[in-house]
């Protein structure tokens, strides 16, 4: 499994951001082969971020080009700055 990890300064309301990704990004997402899983977090203070999972490498890469892509092109105005971005392999994995 692969997981991607943005993190993003957030200059608008985290609630209107929440509604336009689940709008137009998760459907994107969703749609790449190999998509688990994608949740999105509020830290506060105009921080938050975004997690999605992946089976595939390849899959983790496409979704983090397409994802880029859809917020310069949908949300500057809530993340005005490009986000910070980790990708990697999933080392220890536990659900409940």
């Amino acid at each position: 499994m692969f997981v991607v990890i943005r993190k993003y300064q957030i200059t608008g309301s985290f609630d209107e951001l929440t509604r336009r990704v689940e709008q137009g990004l998760v459907p994107i997402l969703k749609a790449v082969p190999g998509f688990r899983s994608y949740y999105t977090f509020d830290c506060g203070n105009g921080t938050g971020g975004s997690i999605s999972i992946f089976e595939t490498e390849k899959a983790a890469v496409t979704s983090n080009e397409q994802a880029v892509d859809w917020v310069r092109k949908n949300l500057t105005e809530i993340l005005p700055e490009p986000p910070e971005i980790l990708v990697g392999e999933t080392g220890v994995t536990v659900s409940v």
